[in-house]
């Protein structure tokens, strides 16, 4: 006998075939309700998120630095402010980094000083043309770091400071462009907040497309305006290393960056000896006062992230790192890949019937298309609160491949670190004097 024959044991009749559907819809409706939750809380969840980003403290604009500081500074006989810009091979940007710094102010209190670090190219020389045209701009050519493990930019921003005389000192990487009065808005904030260091977080801009595959700018601005309050709390010891206005008398108590000359996060150590020695450090955006342009190719994008990233892991457990970024990735790429997944099944349906089932491919491609609308909304709110583009804002799963790419690579035991096409020198290069031993 048939199955579908209506005598069959095995065909349910039509009052149980009317309670089989409407187990079917209950659970159905069970289900699409729990997917619509987790995607409401999910976008409550960024909205709370952004409104945090939102309430980050900014940097205030003044025109002018403080009368008590300028009475000193005129007293002493002294800059009050000494910009120190370390740079390596940045020939093909350095004039322009150079002039906004210049056209920045026009105080005769501020001085500035680019330290070249035995570039391979023309940086040293470029500078050195405008030093005739602007008695307050001094270029320095670097020395050789001889057997001295320096590394990183420690060893040009030593430098900068002995050539220094302000009572303050900026450092400010050459990749840095500083807006009108950033300078005297930066030392204005350190004194109203009565503090001796403070580290200021610039606005991030795109310059080349593997800035896009990183996913770099929208990171980098979520992290950044969610630090300072946390660092001006107390309860974040870390400093941003493009700008940090500190004074000079707590950069030598603290043994400047001789003291730390040796670590890859130079700046990251530094806060952490000022933070044993009891002085706090205050922390603004400065997203209206100072642009970085951060890679000028994937390759620079790829070492400089991977030195970032070994930073962070060098200490952690490699088995712990593996396994984090495996499940990492697993749960940024699920919703892209079973997308089309769930399509195809979707196409291959026998009847629409069909799609109103528990099992059915609906269910699945309306939560992967619900979390996909999710990582947009977050760039969404990165371009409204923090006026970041939304541009290839489906590149996030290439983001986070590379991102677990370059874990994989930190942890690796044959991993060395570069930075600007040279190799970060470790202790068993031979006999190598830790900076702060040396007598530099």
């Amino acid at each position: 006998q048939s199955p579908d024959s209506p005598d069959s044991p095995d065909r349910l009749s039509p009052t149980e075939d009317k309670a089989t559907m409407f187990e079917w819809w209950v659970k159905a409706g069970v289900l699409t309700q729990l997917v619509g939750f987790c995607l409401l809380l999910s976008l409550i969840l960024k909205v709370w998120y952004y409104r945090k980003v939102r309430k980050a403290p900014r940097l205030l604009h003044s025109d002018s630095f403080p009368s008590v500081l300028v009475s000193e500074a005129k007293k002493s006989g002294k800059p009050l402010v000494s910009v120190i810009m370390p740079a390596y091979n940045e020939g093909a940007s350095i004039e322009r980094i150079v002039l906004a710094a210049l056209g920045s102010t026009d105080s005769e209190l501020v001085e500035f000083i680019v330290v070249d670090d035995r570039s391979k190219d023309n940086t040293y020389e470029i500078v050195r043309s405008y030093c005739h045209s602007n008695p307050r701009l001094k270029a320095v050519a670097g020395d050789e770091r001889g057997n001295v493990l320096w590394r990183g930019k420690s060893w040009a921003c030593w430098q900068g400071y002995r050539h220094s005389r302000g009572a303050y000192l900026l450092f400010m990487d050459s990749d840095v462009s500083l807006g009108a009065h950033a300078i005297e808005s930066m030392v204005s904030q350190l004194h109203a907040f009565e503090t001796r260091w403070l580290t200021v977080g610039s606005r991030t801009v795109i310059s080349c497309f593997a800035e896009h595959l990183f996913n770099i700018t929208l990171n980098i601005a979520i992290n950044q305006a969610l630090m300072p309050r946390r660092i001006n709390a107390g309860d974040l010891v870390y400093a941003f290393g493009q700008l940090n206005l500190i004074e000079r008398t707590t950069y030598e108590q603290l043994g400047g960056h001789r003291q730390v000359g040796n670590e890859v996060a130079e700046t990251q150590e530094l806060a952490r000896i000022a933070s044993k020695q009891g002085i706090q450090l205050k922390s603004v955006l400065a997203l209206d006062h100072a642009e970085l342009e951060w890679y000028k190719d994937f390759h620079e994008c790829w070492e400089g992230q991977l030195k970032s990233v070994k930073a962070r892991v060098q200490k952690l457990p490699r088995v712990l790192v593996w396994i984090g970024m495996l499940g990492f990735l697993v749960v940024q790429l699920c919703y892209w890949l079973l997308l089309p997944v769930a399509l195809v099944q979707l196409l291959l349906l026998d009847s629409v019937a069909d799609l109103y089932l528990p099992g059915s491919p609906l269910w699945l491609l309306l939560l992967c298309l619900g979390n996909i609308v999710c990582v947009y909304i977050q760039r969404w709110f990165g371009h409204h609160y923090l006026g970041y583009s939304t541009q290839y804002w489906c590149l996030s799963p290439v983001s986070a491949t590379l991102t677990t790419l370059m874990a994989f690579k930190a942890t690796s035991r044959s991993s060395q670190a570069t930075w600007g096409g040279r190799a970060l020198r470790s202790s068993a290069d031979g006999k190598m004097i830790l900076p702060r031993e040396a007598e530099v």
